[in-house]
């Protein structure tokens, strides 16, 4: 967890306020979740990390299947849903 406080002290803000995005559940998200960070995962078809099937513990808060997601998904009209 280290280095996400440390991305918190540089960029002071809510710990809700930050968005860690990746695509390997298995080590990607335990951390910025433990801190309170938003987190997403692209899950790309055919990808790497695509037939993993994550435990409650270490998955992502919403899931994505491109880049091109993330903008909609990031935008305030989504945070209200």
């Amino acid at each position: 967890p280290e280095p996400y406080r440390r991305v918190m002290r540089h960029f002071p803000g809510r710990a809700s306020g930050y968005v860690y995005v990746a695509d390997n559940p298995r080590k990607d998200f335990l951390a910025p979740r433990a801190l309170g960070w938003r987190t997403v995962r692209v899950r790309r078809a055919g990808g790497e990390h695509s037939g993993h099937i994550a435990s409650t513990a270490e998955d992502a808060e919403r899931e994505i299947a491109s880049l091109g997601e993330l903008e909609t998904l990031l935008s305030p009209e989504a945070e209200r849903e």
